[in-house]
């Protein structure tokens, strides 16, 4: 499931954002609150990877520290009014995303649902088989979802309650390839849009994409594309 993180400038929850929780009932919600700290935080996020990011504060020691760890996740000032001091203070924060007024709630749950339908793991439709069985929707929501640390036979097959052997036979039958080469795949995909459309530098993408360094990184690349991602980067900018 989408996990959304909710930074609150409150020490508990109000009747709205209850209603909103329910609404998004099977999403799930990692809540900070206004007495937790840098630690707490921490704590929460410890192997997690963040879909959306919804603040009804600005904490520009909290936000940096937040859009370093999960530079392409979704950020949504959410709140009752906007001033002009804290228009200012989302503009430098590069927040594009601002729901605020009395419909806010309906605008919000909107919102959501386009941001995900659009988000950068989920996967194209050329990527997957045509016939959408339910194993296969099971493996797409769970690459979408779940860490790609987690993208791996042993715990997909865990998830999905089969034996590994059982997971590699029915994955072959479902997707027309063996588990190893989907996955290549599927991180090649990954790893164009990150770096090409959301122009992230491989320094920020190797951990996103489940790589021990940036070495370790920059010799897959090589060996998958033949040329190292310095030069490819640079034949681009001509």
């Amino acid at each position: 499931m989408p996990v959304v993180l909710y930074l609150n400038s409150g020490d508990s929850v109000s009747e709205e954002e209850m209603a909103l929780l329910k609404h998004f009932s099977h999403w799930e919600w990692i809540l900070y609150q206004k007495s937790d700290n840098a630690k707490t935080l921490n704590q929460k996020l410890k192997n997690r990877e963040i879909h959306f990011i919804i603040s009804n504060r600005i904490d520009d020691f909290i936000l940096d520290r937040i859009k370093e760890r999960f530079p392409v996740s979704p950020i949504i000032y959410y709140a009752s009014r906007l001033d002009s001091q804290t228009l200012k203070r989302l503009y430098r924060a590069g927040i594009e995303h601002c729901v605020i007024g009395d419909s806010r709630q309906g605008l919000l749950i909107d919102l959501l649902h386009k941001l995900w339908e659009k988000h950068w793991k989920r996967l194209p439709s050329a990527l997957l088989p045509k016939k959408k069985t339910v194993f296969v929707k099971k493996v797409a929501r769970f690459i979408e979802e779940e860490p790609i640390s987690f993208f791996n036979i042993k715990y997909m097959a865990n998830t999905l309650q089969l034996t590994e052997y059982q997971f590699r036979d029915q994955f072959k039958k479902s997707f027309q390839v063996n588990f190893r080469t989907f996955k290549q795949k599927v991180l090649d995909h990954y790893e164009s849009l990150l770096l090409f459309e959301k122009k992230l530098t491989p320094g920020r993408i190797y951990p996103m994409l489940n790589y021990r360094n940036l070495s370790a990184f920059s010799r897959s690349f090589k060996v998958r594309h033949g040329n190292s991602w310095q030069n490819v980067m640079r034949l681009l900018e001509y």
